[in-house]
């Protein structure tokens, strides 16, 4: 119970689980968000996959930051697949 601490939704997400009464969730996570800082040369890193609750699939990568002269950097790639209790996507990474 120690990552009840961790997760900023983790009481809505044990508010659900008991609302739901055993039934199967299934759904996406979120979109990563923007990449955050400019670099130069290569766009910054895309945001993190999003978390699946229970199952499903972990959200998208996010675009990359600004390159070199505000050229669009690379956007990142998908988010790993979820599995059982909340599997955390990867983060997307530019090229």
């Amino acid at each position: 119970m120690g990552w009840l601490a961790f997760v900023p939704n983790a009481p809505y997400l044990v508010t659900d689980l008991v609302h739901l009464g055993g039934g199967a969730l299934q759904g996406d996570g979120g979109a990563g968000g923007e990449g955050g800082a400019a670099e130069f040369g290569t766009g910054g890193a895309g945001g993190a996959g999003g978390n699946a609750v229970v199952t499903g699939n972990g959200g998208n990568g996010g675009n990359g930051g600004l390159g070199l002269g505000n050229t669009p950097g690379a956007p990142g790639t998908g988010g790993a697949g979820g599995s059982l209790v909340g599997a955390t996507g990867n983060d997307g990474q530019t090229a």
